[in-house]
């Protein structure tokens, strides 16, 4: 096999790696988009917005490293891992060993690992920038299509919660009577001028998201620990929980399973934003980063 083949076999590995680890990211969408709402750079619609840039970038990267027709487009990819990388020894020298999403929640990396992986990467391009490339017809043209389909594919697949905030707001319901009573009950909720509080449930995959955007949340804005209450069902897996999502120093109750989901309409998530009364009600899909820090700062 001569250096050609072997080269344009390199684009080809490099390529379909960059189009698995937007499928994998793509698959596991929504804690791609917490992750990058954690760094704290970003708003929560930005960091959906971003999500979906970056999981089309790779997608089209991916394809065109395949179709190996631009020079271009390798010293692009360079340019994007380098970039990366340098975010990654940032991670590493601040002690950060979670898993950093380059291949979402399918392939868990730390950042470490991530390092070591860019940069046989980018050994791969720098050896494979001075090869031969094809020559098509209505390459511009091809190009174009492909660009549109890559990033069309990450909002069609999963189109940015934001979009809906108000739809998802019908399916954020509750029991008036049963809440009345909880709110009564000193002994099942201690009373706060304000709260936040998320109705969960241990096995429930969006409960989790939903713990780890709060706090997220809560974070970014400095709001208070107290202001939060996590309302589980009865279950021994409530500190399991609590590790997985990192929410130990979040204050919580538990409930029996029957009076939790009466209180809930029979769903959860449910987060409530509560000051005397209901103010606000949320599901995982339309947690309002904006309300939640309005409703703690106003008076």
């Amino acid at each position: 096999m001569n250096t050609n083949k072997i080269k344009f076999f390199i684009k080809i590995i490099i390529g379909v790696i960059f189009i698995i680890s937007s499928i994998f990211k793509l698959n596991s969408i929504d804690d791609f988009e917490i992750y990058i709402f954690g760094l704290q750079y970003f708003s929560l619609n930005t960091s959906f917005v971003l999500a979906r840039i970056i999981i089309g970038g790779e997608l089209f990267l991916g394809i065109m490293l395949l179709l190996n027709i631009y020079k271009s487009i390798i010293y692009i990819t360079l340019c994007l891992l380098i970039l990366f990388t340098l975010f990654l020894f940032n991670k590493i020298i601040l002690g950060n060993t979670e898993n950093c999403h380059c291949f979402g929640e399918t392939i868990i990396l730390n950042p470490f690992q991530s390092v070591i992986k860019n940069i046989i990467l980018i050994i791969g391009l720098l050896w494979i920038k001075k090869s031969n490339f094809f020559t098509i017809k209505f390459k511009k043209n091809i190009t174009a299509i492909f660009l549109l389909f890559s990033f069309a594919i990450p909002n069609i697949a999963s189109p940015p919660d934001f979009l809906y905030y108000q739809e998802y707001e019908h399916y954020a319901t509750y029991n008036k009577e049963a809440f009345a009573e909880f709110f009564a009950s000193e002994i099942n909720y201690k009373k706060k001028d304000k709260t936040i509080i998320c109705f969960l449930s241990t096995g429930c995959k969006y409960c989790k998201l939903t713990a780890k955007k709060i706090v997220s949340i809560s974070e970014k804005h400095n709001i208070n620990k107290d202001y939060i209450l996590f309302v589980f069902s009865e279950s021994n897996n409530i500190e399991e929980f609590r590790n997985e999502t990192k929410t130990k120093e979040i204050p919580f109750i538990q409930l029996p399973k029957k009076q939790l989901f009466r209180l809930t309409d029979g769903g959860v998530p449910l987060i409530v934003l509560h000051k005397n009364e209901v103010v606000h009600t949320f599901i995982y899909r339309n947690i309002d980063e904006q309300k939640i820090k309005d409703f703690i700062s106003n008076n």
